[in-house]
């Protein structure tokens, strides 16, 4: 028997399975035309967002808000994956007293000038903005302590609206639900950087700092040094210094310097979070001439290598330690050495070449001890012994010595004033005071009473033997002469 539904059933079944294909085909195609719609609208609101006053003042909020400091930015502009700003401000608080856990900022100024951030958008989906790279014009920053404890300024953040005339769509809520909530650099250049602290300035030099797991590492080329602690006319140029920051810690790996007045210096240190720090420095070739007192600048000639120590605990002051070594030094027209060439009748002290000199030399606060002083001027003279400078009062002994030579004419001023004898000189105590700008000796004193004793004694001599009268009298002549003023 002939039956016809069964063809029937097998065409609506076809049909009903076009329909299905043809539905699922249109959904498709609707997915990936509202998904391409989004992706447009996202990159649309997103551009719109980056150039826009809600973004500035949300940028402005969050660096408050995470570096304690009120902070002013310039209205972004974006091109491309870019984000450029003509400027950023930013100065630091102090903590409010009434919240036990609060800090104060870590700077007094930022200011920063023609920025442009390198953006990785797609770091976006992951809520981050990623800063690839950073570059800045100008920045100078002033690490100081704040000074001052403004009211942060407050800001109500919106969300940006392409229109003031209509409110926000669906797709534009979504995206700012979205936004980033975490910042990272992976590098910062500075082509010309001003930083300032704690009386040390560094001008002029060029910064890169790169973000290297949890730390920065930062390097400055070139640029211009200054201590307020060191009385220099012109600053010290910097070659080079490497540095790597932490979060608790700051590590000087190098630090090349060249000093206008002569000579380099090489330094390693760190600086804790405490207020620990220790620098280390080699010295080079240092021209001793701007370290020195101005009464001693034209007397005492020369340069030094060696090393010095920089140690600074919390709450305590800061420790000096040196290991120094004089080259190429000169003793010009020192009043002391004038009278020994008084004393001795010749002018074998007018300029004296130092052979070999060092000293050590520790500082804490405002007492400076010079130890272990050696200065020996090619085999005639020789000094050695200590000093204390407290508050710039001089007070020590030194131990001059001299060639015997030098005072055999003389045999009373032997056993009167250099006494001891001993490493082949003629030595004699000398008791040092005065001001680090007016120092003061004993020992002209004594050589002047000595050479009275001379007249007085080769008088009495011509009394008691005229015939040796020609031989005294040049005697008395030569101690008149080292005891007349002017000589």
């Amino acid at each position: 028997m002939d039956t016809t539904p069964a063809p029937q059933s097998s065409q609506r079944r076809q049909h009903r399975g076009a329909s299905h294909s043809a539905m699922l085909l249109r959904t498709g195609i609707g997915l990936v035309v509202t998904f391409v719609i989004g992706i447009f609208a996202a990159q649309s609101w997103l551009e719109s967002y980056l150039n826009s006053e809600s973004f500035r003042v949300r940028a402005e909020t969050t660096i408050g808000k995470t570096f304690h400091a009120n902070a002013q930015l310039s209205l972004p502009q974006r091109s491309s994956n870019s984000l450029y700003v003509d400027s950023f401000a930013a100065t630091g608080i102090k903590a409010d007293p009434s919240q036990p856990d609060a800090v104060d900022a870590r700077f007094r100024s930022i200011h920063l000038e023609a920025v442009r951030g390198e953006l990785d958008l797609m770091a976006i989906l992951n809520r981050v903005w990623r800063v690839e790279s950073l570059s800045i014009q100008r920045a100078d920053l002033d690490l100081n302590p704040p000074s001052i404890d403004p009211a942060p300024r407050t800001a109500s953040v919106e969300v940006f609206t392409p229109s003031s005339t209509h409110r926000q769509s669906s797709t534009q809520n979504w995206i700012s639900g979205l936004l980033p909530n975490k910042t990272e650099i992976r590098s910062i250049r500075a082509e010309r950087a001003d930083i300032s602290k704690m009386g040390t300035a560094l001008r002029k030099t060029r910064l890169t700092l790169r973000h290297v797991e949890k730390d920065w590492e930062v390097l400055a080329e070139d640029g211009e040094l200054s201590f307020a602690a060191l009385p220099l006319t012109k600053p010290i140029e910097l070659k080079s210094a490497q540095l790597s920051i932490k979060k608790q810690l700051t590590v000087l790996k190098q630090a090349h310097l060249i000093l206008a007045s002569g000579g380099q210096a090489k330094a390693t240190g760190q600086w804790e979070s405490s207020g620990d720090s220790d620098l280390h420095a080699d010295l080079e070739n240092i021209n001793i001439e701007p370290f020195i007192s101005k009464w001693w600048q034209p007397r005492l000639l020369g340069s030094v290598d060696g090393n010095i120590s920089l140690k600074k605990n919390a709450g305590k002051p800061q420790q000096l330690d040196a290991s120094l070594r004089l080259k190429g030094g000169r003793l010009e027209s020192l009043p002391l050495l004038s009278e020994l060439d008084a004393f001795l009748g010749t002018p074998r002290f007018r300029t004296l070449a130092i052979r070999n000199g060092s000293a050590k030399v520790h500082q804490e606060g405002q007492v400076t001890e010079v130890k272990d002083i050696e200065l020996d001027a090619d085999g005639v003279l020789r000094i050695e012994g200590a000093l204390t400078i407290r508050d710039g009062k001089l007070d020590g002994t030194l131990q001059l010595g001299i060639s015997p030579s030098l005072v055999q004419w003389l045999p009373s001023s032997r056993n009167k004033i250099f006494e001891e004898n001993r490493s082949g000189y003629l030595w004699t105590p000398v008791h040092i005071s005065g001001t680090t700008d007016l120092p003061q000796e004993d020992l002209s004193k004594r050589l002047l009473q000595t050479a009275a004793g001379v007249v007085i004694d080769s008088l009495q001599n011509i009394q008691k033997n005229p015939q040796k009268a020609p031989e005294a009298l040049k005697g008395v002549l030569d101690a008149v002469k080292s005891i007349l003023p002017g000589r």
